[in-house]
């Protein structure tokens, strides 16, 4: 019995112990990591390293890092500004047969171990000028008594070196629509090229090189967008977007088989970032009413304004004679001759041209005798009409289904004739009558001649009344009255002016100070407006409204309240009796 407990105790410990041992591995080995600050350099540039030892558990004795730059390709590369690790004073940095050693010692008297840790150690590597453009293989290992073979370096293991190419063009260049292509690209940086058979022989003068054997030579190659395109022999061909980017790169040969680009090895450089070009659009407007009604009277001074987008230049011809009467951008012009003007702009930039037209903008009349030109001031609390104001300025006139004569001058309706045009704030308006007008109107009534098609020709404008709106002040608004057309029998606030021709204004709208009225037309032609109430004393306007007044009781009157208590008391005595 107690030999089996004693079995059974000693299999437990053992498992145990197994158990322990399994729990707790063997320390790991210690790492050096290599950090370089650049994974691509050119020859004669200079990388800096970081180099960290860490997992350094087991003190040991002879540590070192070390870096081998002993091939014969790597020959010509140096380090310097070596910062050994500060916990180790006496560390010593030696080199030998291009093996670059740090050793690690510790600064204990007596003590030949390194204590655990972790250990950094920096330094910069300068490549030789005369390297080869490749991918260099970096080599290097911890060691130390424990382990004298070493443990390889980690981390970044290669070191790219390539050409920096000479940069002919880095910047944008703007394109046409029609012209978003690989070559345009190119011809827009203004470098001289040359090409054949869809191949780039040289640019800004630097020739490609035929091969002669394993690396040698160099071709231009075409990127967009990062990506090499399909052939060096299709120069042109390739289609380009706004935003894209174009790069044109001198690439010397690879060495081995396919002999293709070496991207290491980058000659002259051409960078482009294509943009849409910005197309001039041509627009522009005046200063005066753009109308074939009327414009202004000769002389008539135009002030043009130019609204083009993206223009540099500007060719301008406001008689339509085809000749450039302005290269201004914003220039002034007098038609002293009456006539209707075409007016054209073409504008310009460096990438192309772009014109309009607006036809017939300006029409410049002959001055007009002025029959009346001047304010009338009319009541609007009640809607008017051209009719009204008419009647005010004292001129005779005659009307039947349209303003027949003035001052004697009647309509003549043929191809020769002459006739009366209604303009209301510089537009031609209805029929004599039914045009309703506010404060702040301008109405002209003129005297034209017809065109061949029995039309009005405004630039044979013989006489003019003009009439600006006034409101009627409140205070002498109640003894006004209005009078009917037909005799110049009303009165207004302006005196009729000779008959003379005199320069005419061009029609400026007045704004009104307090507009609460809505133009209402006069349906029956008879200078009264519809919605005038009239009341005994003849004036014009409105009734107005009365608010309802609440009735009150009076108080020597009974009441609702007194006869429901009658009602009461007669009901309670009906039915007591009942009871």
């Amino acid at each position: 019995m107690t030999k089996n407990i004693f079995k059974f105790g000693m299999l437990a410990l053992m498992v145990l112990i197994s158990v322990a041992l399994v729990a707790s591995p063997a320390a790991a080995d210690p790492v050096m990591t290599r950090t370089l600050s650049d994974s691509m350099i050119a020859p004669g540039d200079t990388v800096h390293v970081t180099l960290e030892l860490t997992s350094y558990v087991d003190e040991q004795s002879l540590n070192s890092m070390q870096e081998d730059y002993s091939a014969a390709e790597m020959d010509g590369w140096t380090v310097s500004n070596i910062e050994l690790p500060p916990e180790c004073p006496t560390a010593v940095y030696m080199n030998g047969s291009g093996v670059d050693t740090f050793m690690l010692h510790p600064d204990f008297t007596g003590v030949t171990t390194l204590p655990a840790g972790d250990y950094t150690v920096e330094y910069d590597l300068t490549v030789d000028a005369s390297t080869s453009p490749a991918v260099y293989d970096l080599t290097g290992k911890y060691l130390d008594s424990g382990n004298s073979a070493g443990f390889p370096a980690v981390g970044d293991t290669q070191l790219t070196v390539a050409n920096t190419p000479t940069e002919l063009f880095n910047g944008d260049v703007y394109l046409l629509s029609a012209d978003m292509n690989d070559e345009a690209a190119l011809a827009a940086t203004g470098l001289n090229y040359t090409q054949s058979g869809g191949m780039i022989n040289s640019i800004g003068g630097h020739m490609y090189e035929p091969m002669t054997g394993p690396g040698t030579g160099s071709t231009w190659y075409t990127f967009i967008n990062g990506e090499q395109t399909a052939s060096a022999f299709s120069f042109g061909s390739y289609a380009v977007a706004e935003g894209d980017t174009v790069e044109f790169i001198l690439l010397g040969s690879q060495s081995e088989v396919p002999y293709g680009p070496d991207m290491l090895n980058q000659k002259y450089i051409v960078s482009i970032i294509v943009n849409a070009a910005p197309l001039p659009i041509a627009d522009f407007n005046s200063d005066v009413i753009e109308s074939n009604v009327i414009s202004g009277y000769v002389p008539l001074t135009v002030q043009f304004t130019d609204n083009s987008s993206n223009a540099d230049t500007w060719e301008w011809d406001f008689d339509e004679d085809g000749d450039v009467d302005s290269f201004e951008q914003n220039p002034t012009w007098v038609y002293d001759t009456a006539g209707i003007y075409n007016v054209s702009l073409n504008v310009t930039n460096e990438y192309a041209e772009d014109n309009v037209t607006k036809i017939d903008m300006i029409t410049v009349a002959t001055v007009p005798t002025e029959l009346f030109n001047g304010d009338v001031t009319l009541d609007l609390s009640s809607a008017k009409t051209d009719q009204d104001a008419l009647n005010t300025t004292g001129l005779n006139y005659t009307k039947s289904m349209f303003l027949d004569s003035i001052e004697g001058y009647e309509n003549v309706w043929d191809p020769t004739g002459t006739g009366w045009a209604i303009l209301l704030n510089g537009e031609m308006a209805g029929a004599f009558g039914t045009n309703a007008v506010v404060a702040g109107d301008v109405v002209e009534l003129i005297y034209v001649g017809m065109d061949d098609d029995t039309m009005f020709d405004f630039i044979d404008s013989q006489y003019i009344v003009r009439m600006n709106i006034k409101e009627l002040s409140s205070s002498s608004s109640s003894s006004s009255s209005s009078s009917s057309g037909g005799h110049g029998g009303g009165t207004g606030s302006a005196s009729i002016a000779s008959s003379v021709k005199t320069p005419v204004s061009p029609v400026v709208k007045e704004e009104p100070e307090v507009i609460e009225e809505e133009r209402v037309a006069d349906d029956n032609n008879d200078g009264d407006s519809a919605g005038q109430v009239s009341d005994d004393s003849g004036s014009q306007g409105e009734a107005e409204y009365q608010e309802p007044k609440p009735l009150e009781s009076d108080p020597d009157t009974p009441g609702f309240e007194m006869t429901f208590a009658v009602i009461g008391l007669l009901m309670s005595v009906y039915l007591a009796k009942r009871h």
